[in-house]
């Protein structure tokens, strides 16, 4: 169980600074050149994507054990899967779509050994 509560709470403290600073998420995926200013767009839909990361680490931290934690954590490795998958299919730089794609399915499988680790 702290393994799952402690992915939670990672995932909403990296997830109130992107609401802050959504340089953070943009830049290492290649959208956004590093000297550039963030696009507006690009600040809406990474805030967008923190205040829905936010909700998740903040869920997984307060559920109660077993079935409503195995859920949030199941929510928790859709987005992930979802992130991958649309990073993957979008990024055109190659290395940094490997990149982002590689954390966001990395936070999948870190996502996936909590659940396991709830259920058994």
């Amino acid at each position: 169980m702290w393994f799952a509560r402690l992915l939670g709470l990672l995932t909403l403290l990296y997830s109130i600074v992107a609401l802050i600073r959504p340089r953070i998420l943009v830049t290492p995926t290649g959208l956004v050149p590093r000297p550039d200013p963030v696009p507006l767009g690009f600040k809406v839909l990474t805030r967008a994507v923190a205040a829905r990361d936010a909700a998740i680490g903040l869920a997984m931290m307060l559920a109660p054990m077993t079935a409503p934690l195995a859920w949030v954590i199941g929510l928790r490795i859709a987005a992930d899967v979802g992130d991958a998958a649309v990073f993957g299919a979008q990024v055109a730089d190659a290395s940094a779509r490997w990149k982002t794609v590689g954390v966001a399915a990395g936070w999948a499988i870190l996502n996936a050994l909590a659940l396991w680790a709830v259920l058994t």
